[in-house]
């Protein structure tokens, strides 16, 4: 292998790290953005049961209090 060879079979492995790299970048990206949306629906239901929660326990407590 001649140097002019090497050096363009060192210049394409870069070529490929650098485009691999760039992919698993994009990748990362989005498979952080899709997992911080399902944060954001998991956050709001988990609200929308504590204020359910909170609303039982109202409730329970008056029907405990005209029981007596």
């Amino acid at each position: 292998m001649t140097p002019a060879q090497r050096s363009r079979a060192i210049l394409a492995g870069l070529v490929g790290a650098v485009l691999v790299s760039g992919l698993a970048s994009v990748y990362a990206k989005h498979k952080s953005r899709k997992l911080f949306v399902e944060l954001q629906a998991l956050v709001v239901e988990r609200d929308r049961l504590e204020t359910d929660w909170g609303r039982l326990q109202i409730e329970q407590s008056t029907q405990g209090n005209h029981a007596r």
